[in-house]
């Protein structure tokens, strides 16, 4: 006997199946379907009662596709046989989300914090584990897609790191697999947990404290840290951070290798100073936000900011400073940088071949220690946040519409040496392209988010869908105007205040009179509906800041430079020079 949520995902199969069949379909509707598939995968999957036989025939029945993008919807097609192939296999192994064990060792004491991170938002890992460390109330709520191997290799990584590189859990940190990421971090946050992403219920590690707060709450933690003593929390840090042997340099974790302090005597002199110059090009190759990477003309830019003091005489802000291009391999700027440590983490020889970040974190720690003088100067990224908090002054650009701007800006005062610099734009003609198919990509999906929600919240309440979208509209669209780049919304729950006074008024004062079940759906529907209008104006507000950039394609425009020429030359005057 089929549950009414497996008729659902039955009903919802075949729809798709007998759309995706059609003749003379486009591209776009194709995309758009494949990616309802994918959705709907996922629901099937999590499900441990549901037999995936029949959608996974019904994925497999679809054709190749040829034509514009074929490559990106044939993904979708794939991404959705996997999930099901992996629904499967825990069948016949007798395996399902109920049987997935939440990995949480301590007891939830009636003040803990749940800091929500899905498993993608591995940039995060610094300021989360800093959080961990400098705030005993602190804990973290890790959600991953078992179904997904993307998801099962960023767990790793962060539970690596959390976990110190032991056999030991860290006993504030709770791993709980959910079917859909990015949905049960929303969620969460809402303290909602319904079971199409949470199988097994509640997770247990969250059921005294009921939600989760932003990640972004992580910095603000930390921030107030330093802000209350930041040599205390930079001591912290190190014991936390660091493996034994940095202070001295004695740190030999490659047998055989260079010590740490035989590295840095061969590369360093106390009598220069040096500006690091971070090239990334981690979104070219598959890793998180494209639109930030780097290019060779803007790197290029970035080492004349540091180089060039007088546009006549071309003299240096400081005569003995050294331009050193760090990170991601591809610029081709060896000629122009004094010093060349494109990923140095794979230098043969080198302490840091391990791999282990803690590794490449002593690297900044131990600098600071022999008193060499350096700073960081990069786009947005994790590999600038962990040195930041160990002491290493940084210059921390990210673009004016990135709508999380808040929470990377909480350390720009507390933490000593750390200065962000807002962007008008990122600064390259490809990240700008990427850019605008994210914004569109994200539009499309909230556009999609709010329709279904419409849609639920009609069938529940009784009310006509034109009258709910118009509800969801008042009660969500507050704070939000693409015209004049604001984005600064109301609560979920004050919204959802509003959307149910609403209505109660549309439904003439009998809102009470809808039964439980019903009402349960309404809830559902209506947070999710609130979420998606938000979402949507989001984008809108970063689609209107773009459109009225007027700076050069490619390269930083004339405002950030004079900016990021601000910052160095404030960052510099702290700087000890022979």
């Amino acid at each position: 006997m089929t549950t009414p949520y497996q008729r659902q995902i039955e009903s919802d199969l075949t729809d798709i199946g007998k759309a995706l069949s059609a003749k003379g379909l486009d591209a776009t509707e194709r995309e758009r379907l494949l990616r309802r598939l994918l959705r709907v995968a996922r629901r099937a999957a999590s499900d441990p009662a549901y037999d995936p036989d029949r959608a996974a025939k019904l994925v497999a029945a679809q054709p190749k596709v040829t034509g514009t993008g074929a490559d990106r919807m044939n993904g979708q097609l794939a991404s959705a046989a996997h999930v099901l192939g992996r629904a499967a296999k825990w069948r016949s192994d007798g395996m399902t989300f109920a049987k997935l064990k939440y990995r949480f060792m301590g007891k939830t004491p009636a003040d803990a914090i749940f800091i929500a991170q899905a498993a993608y938002m591995t940039g995060d890992m610094f300021g989360v584990s800093a959080a961990l460390t400098l705030n005993p109330k602190a804990h973290v709520a890790l959600f991953y897609d078992p179904c997904a191997n993307s998801d099962r290799d960023a767990r790793a990584h962060l539970l690596r790191f959390y976990d110190k590189s032991s056999d030991t859990w860290h006993p504030r940190v709770a791993l709980i697999p959910t079917t859909d990421c990015e949905a049960a971090y929303r969620l969460s946050i809402d303290g909602r947990f319904p079971d199409t992403v949470f199988p097994s219920g509640v997770p247990e590690p969250l059921s005294k404290v009921g939600k989760c707060v932003p990640i972004g709450t992580a910095t603000a933690m930390v921030a107030d840290a330093y802000r209350a003593g930041a040599k205390k929390a930079t001591a912290a840090l190190q014991a936390e951070w660091l493996p034994t042997g940095w202070e001295d340099g004695s740190l030999r974790p490659v047998k055989g290798g260079k010590s740490l302090a035989e590295w840095v005597g061969k590369r360093f002199d106390t009598r220069n100073v040096y500006a690091f110059i971070w090239f990334r090009r981690s979104g070219t190759k598959g890793g998180a936000h494209p639109e930030l990477d780097t290019s060779v003309k803007v790197t290029g830019e970035l080492i004349e900011a540091v180089r060039i003091a007088d546009p006549i005489t071309k003299q240096w802000l400081i005569p003995n400073a050294k331009a050193v291009v760090i990170g991601d391999a591809g610029h081709g700027l060896s000629d122009k940088a004094d010093i060349d440590f494109t990923e140095f983490w794979n230098d043969p020889g080198s302490p840091f071949t391990d791999g282990d970040r803690r590794t490449q974190l002593a690297l900044f720690a131990y600098l600071n220690k022999r008193g060499i003088t350096y700073m960081n100067i990069g786009m947005r990224s994790g590999a600038l946040e962990g040195p930041a908090l160990l002491g290493a002054k940084t210059v921390y650009m990210e673009e004016l519409y990135n709508l999380q701007e808040g929470r990377m800006d909480k350390w720009d005062g507390p933490v000593p040496g750390y200065h962000r610099i807002a962007l008008g734009h990122v600064p390259t003609e490809q990240g700008k392209r990427v850019l605008d198919q994210l914004i569109l990509a994200g539009l499309e999906r909230a556009g999609e988010d709010l329709t279904e929600s419409v849609r639920g919240l009609a069938a529940a309440s009784g009310i006509a869908e034109a009258t709910v979208r118009e509800l969801f509209a008042a009660a969500a669209g507050a704070g939000i105007s693409p015209a004049k780049h604001i984005f600064d919304p109301a609560a979920p729950k004050a919204c959802f205040d509003r959307l149910y006074a609403a209505m109660d008024k549309s439904l003439g004062g009998k809102i009470m009179s809808i039964s439980e079940p019903s009402w349960k759906n309404c809830v559902y529907w209506g947070y999710g509906g609130i979420r998606a209008y938000q979402s949507q104006g989001k984008y809108l507000v970063k689609q209107k800041i773009c459109a009225d950039y007027d700076g050069p394609a490619e390269g930083l425009s004339k405002a950030d430079k004079e900016a990021l020429w601000n910052v160095i030359a404030h960052t510099i005057g702290g700087w000890e020079t022979q």
